[in-house]
């Protein structure tokens, strides 16, 4: 080897060594009574991105979606069922055994979530049925004055501007409603056919709607399935009729493009002329855009009938009879239970009132949540899953001597140091402005020894966010 390969190699090495070279904890400066002869002292690096001594975002989005559940009226969280499957979820990938409780509480708390509603929905349609009694006799002496006082301060020119606009937004929904429902359908059809040419669908789009709360919505009408991206009222789709057709290796495709479409077809839909429900004759959506053009029409011809001169004095006649029915209507019907459209709204403070007896089904899981037996076991395994799991990379070894490298030095903030047999850690923030070796013993700055172990360090943090967080949960 020639001089300057020498000088090369030995350039390298000097290099590997200034980059790797080794701090020391000086053990025997801490007290800490270890044996220097067996390697149990762990470190770890805490960076801006991975911080050991802090709750992990996965324990916290556990417990803030608990606090939301049990601290929310049941009836009051339109997405009860979504949380509830969201904290099971979040439960089964922290894979500890002491999480099958909480598991086992939540798919309680389903269950009877399900069944009170069908409870719920009993009441709410009684009520509504006798409701509907006394406000269709308000109602139609209410719309009836409502559309004499419109016709008579609204000017001719309005009703032609609005006839006008009508006809051009129908034009447009309509173009946009035979685009989708054709788009819909080839779509549906290419797929059938990459398993067999000239295959075509056994059915199309059919809809299925219930007039009530959404939270209340049973999962499936029938072998309609819920549509839950639309969250006004319960609309229903055929779903399993349209992807018998399908093979299974492509029924995950034609879903997706069904949940796609249904929704604006819906939509586009009830605009352009509302939805009739065939089973019971009943229109729903009776403001859809063909009626209000036909509404619009008809106001005009009448409009060209109105004597001007008594167009005055009737319209402050019809404002007092409908202020006079109005009150009436208020004064009969406990409108404290209801929306703004007159319907149960099984969410209101009236109808929760109601329900105060009826057994809240977030009990299972609150008395779980709250058992500081099962929250000592379940924040211990975590600790030890915290431990276990922090990355790699950021884990170092202390030799009997005390020498240790630092990884990632460059983004290192703190160093953690583990002193298992005396159940004792250490903390030493590192010195941003040198990447030189360190050396810690007791009395460098930015040490700090402990007087108990850090797995008991990091248990404690769990159980004072977990308290924290359970104090102002109540089940509801």
């Amino acid at each position: 080897m020639n001089i300057i390969s020498k000088l090369s190699l030995l350039s390298v090495l000097c290099g590997l060594v200034t980059c790797n070279a080794e701090s020391q904890l000086e053990i025997n400066s801490f007290n800490t009574e270890q044996d220097r002869h067996a390697a149990i002292v762990s470190g770890y690096v805490i960076t801006d991105q991975n911080d050991l001594l802090s709750v992990p975002e996965e324990f916290i989005h556990i417990h803030t979606l608990s606090h939301h559940l049990l601290e929310q009226h049941w009836l009051q969280n339109p997405n009860f069922i979504g949380d509830v499957t969201e904290l099971k979820r979040l439960f089964r990938e922290t894979q500890l055994p002491e999480a099958a409780s909480f598991i086992a509480t939540l798919e309680a708390t389903k269950k009877r979530y399900l069944n009170n509603l069908d409870n719920v929905n009993a009441i709410a349609n009684s009520m509504q049925r006798e409701i509907d009694k006394d406000l269709d006799c308000y109602n139609l002496t209410i719309d009836k004055l409502q559309y004499k006082i419109q016709l008579l301060e609204t000017p001719e020119e309005t009703y032609q501007a609005k006839i006008q606009e009508l006809e051009n937004e129908i034009k447009l929904h309509s173009q946009h409603y035979s685009q989708l429902s054709k788009s819909l359908h080839q779509s549906l059809q290419q797929t059938l056919e990459k398993h067999a040419l000239n295959t075509q669908l056994i059915h199309e789009l059919k809809f299925n709607y219930e007039k009530q709360p959404h939270a209340i919505c049973r999962q499936f009408k029938g072998m309609s399935e819920l549509v839950s991206t639309i969250q006004n009222n319960c609309v229903y789709i055929n779903r399993d009729q349209l992807l018998s057709a399908f093979p299974t290796d492509l029924k995950s495709d034609a879903e997706k493009i069904i949940d796609a479409y249904a929704p604006d077809i819906w939509q586009t839909m009830t605009r352009l002329n509302g939805y009739f429900d065939t089973s019971t004759n009943r229109q729903y959506f009776k403001n859809n855009l063909k009626r209000q053009l036909a509404k619009a029409r008809q106001a005009l011809r009448e409009k060209k009938y109105i004597d001007e001169k008594q167009s005055t004095l009737l319209l402050q006649k019809f404002r007092q009879q409908l202020a006079q029915a109005e009150q009436k209507r208020n004064d009969t019907i406990d409108v404290g239970y209801l929306d703004q459209h007159f319907r149960i709204d099984t969410s209101s403070k009236a109808f929760v009132r109601l329900m105060e007896n009826a057994q809240s089904p977030t009990e299972p899981f609150s008395e779980v949540y709250s058992a500081s037996d099962i929250k000592q076991n379940f924040t211990d395994a975590y600790a030890k899953k915290l431990l276990m799991e922090y990355p790699a990379e950021l884990y170092f070894t202390v030799s009997s001597n005390g020498l240790f490298s630092i990884p990632k030095q460059t983004s290192a903030q703190q160093l953690v140091f583990n002193f298992a047999n005396n159940k004792k850690f250490l903390t030493y923030n590192v010195a941003k402005q040198s990447n030189l070796p360190h050396v810690i013993r007791s009395d460098s700055e930015h040490v700090e020894l402990s007087s108990h172990s850090l797995l008991d360090e990091l248990n404690t943090q769990l159980q004072k966010y977990w308290s924290s967080m359970a104090i102002a949960s109540t089940a509801y």
